[in-house]
């Protein structure tokens, strides 16, 4: 019976370690967010939870103590009792393991505020990397991809590539057409973006009407013929309002990390290649090789950019889907034809 008391007050300590990591842990995780730039909603839900954890800390501290006191007044009892006294044994014995079975139940209870505060953190964590709009990830984990990605080239020379896309004439669209279809057609890029790649890439709303993808363990090569690839699904695509359909291209850079690069140097050098393709007439893509900026064509084979590979996407009815809802597109394979026209 002792080895198994004692056994209990192990697992008590080792109970109570680990709230005051996890508490820890997340203290450690609001004051990181606390110093970034964050929303009002944020930093009520920062002081909120960490109330919350200092309230908790105390309580189990202050459980801790009571549950202390009693082993230790079990303890004296047990000290100046006469040997063979049975019976105070067996109350001793009792009021030890209730004492026990309270102080496990209230550190259950702890542990499950632990959890659903820890559910809290990871719902508030993905809102804040998500673009509302688009449902992209966002530019904050853009820059985290970016940072790992950087790293892994750093540490094991795991190459990787980027392209940043713009669309072309954004700005004469919300003017003629209004702000909100320009939502909208925000929205549908973003779902081309997203059926283009593979699931592991990361496309994220990069500012405004650009885009930026993060091509892990991908050449250059391979992430030029991805952007070629959605240009020319969006400039296939029929962008509809009202009754008219109209067109709408991008334009595009891509860039692979190079020794020389840092994280700013290989995000310059993709927009630098978005730039000439704005200035070379729009709807195309450059690429940088560290060395100039060239037209795609100029390192892929446009017969592996078929039409097998490029896809358009409008709604059930033809027009385009609610404000920020993909769900309803469906994707339909071009024919042949129109593909080679474009080549």
């Amino acid at each position: 019976m002792i080895a198994s008391l004692f056994l209990w007050d192990c697992i008590l300590v080792v109970s109570v370690f680990s709230i005051a990591f996890l508490a820890g842990w997340f203290v450690h995780e609001f004051e990181v967010r606390r110093r970034s730039r964050q929303s009002r909603e944020s930093r009520r839900l920062a002081r909120d939870v960490l109330d919350n954890l200092h309230s908790l800390i105390d309580n189990v501290s202050a459980d801790m103590d009571q549950h202390n006191d009693c082993l230790s007044q079990v303890n004296e009892e047990l000290a100046v009792a006469v040997t063979g006294d049975t019976k105070l044994v067996a109350t001793a014995l009792s009021r030890l393991l209730n004492a026990n079975s309270d102080i496990r139940r209230r550190l259950e209870s702890a542990e499950a505020l632990l959890k659903e505060q820890s559910r809290t953190i990871e719902t508030h964590a993905v809102e804040a990397r998500t673009d509302s709009l688009t449902q992209l990830v966002n530019r904050r984990a853009f820059d985290d991809e970016m940072n790992r990605c950087f790293s892994a080239y750093r540490r094991q020379g795991r190459r990787f590539s980027i392209a940043i896309l713009d669309i072309d004439h954004f700005k004469g669209w919300n003017d003629a057409f209004g702000h909100p279809s320009g939502d909208r057609v925000l929205a549908q890029v973003a779902a081309i973006l997203t059926h283009q790649v593979r699931e592991m890439d990361l496309v994220s709303r990069y500012g405004g009407e650009e885009f930026a993808v993060v091509f892990p363990g991908t050449s250059l090569v391979d992430a030029t013929r991805v952007a070629e690839r959605v240009r020319l699904a969006v400039a296939h695509a029929d962008f509809v309002l009202g009754s008219e359909k109209h067109a709408i291209t991008i334009s595009a850079g891509t860039a692979e990390v190079r020794p020389e690069d840092t994280i700013t140097t290989l995000i310059g050098r993709a927009d630098a290649a978005l730039y000439e393709s704005k200035t070379a007439g729009r709807n195309r893509v450059h690429f940088d090789d560290g060395h100039a900026m060239r037209p795609a064509d100029a390192i892929l084979d446009f017969h592996a950019v078929s039409a097998d590979s490029v896809y358009m996407l409008v709604a059930d009815d033809g027009r385009l889907p609610p404000l920020g809802n993909t769900a309803e597109l469906d994707i339909y394979q071009l024919a042949p034809e129109t593909c080679a026209a474009e080549e």
